[in-house]
């Protein structure tokens, strides 16, 4: 399963004043009638399921990374996925910053 780290709310903060992270994974990707929606699932607390709502585009491009697809020719976070493994890098959490009109 992919893996990620989550930033916890301000009121969660550490003792240190750092942003403690939840791990989460993708639990799945739905599309329907232009609407797509990744759902990320709180590994510590299963029941728990975040909605991040997402464009077709990264729905498609996501869909094919868990499903082990080849396009035609690669794409944009192709790219930055091969560098990274080329230089032996990998990306450890992702923060998200801001929420913007309820997305």
């Amino acid at each position: 399963a992919r893996h990620m780290m989550a930033r916890g709310l301000p009121e969660e903060s550490s003792d240190a004043g750092e942003p403690e992270f939840f791990e989460v994974k993708v639990d799945s990707v739905r599309v329907s009638a232009g609407a797509s929606v990744v759902f990320l699932r709180l590994c510590e607390r299963p029941e728990l399921v975040l909605p991040v709502h997402i464009g077709e585009a990264e729905s498609s491009a996501l869909l094919k990374e868990i499903n082990k697809q080849k396009g035609l020719r690669p794409i944009t976070h192709d790219l930055a996925k091969n560098i990274l493994l080329a230089t032996g890098c990998s990306i450890t959490k992702i923060r998200i910053t801001e929420l913007v009109n309820s997305t």
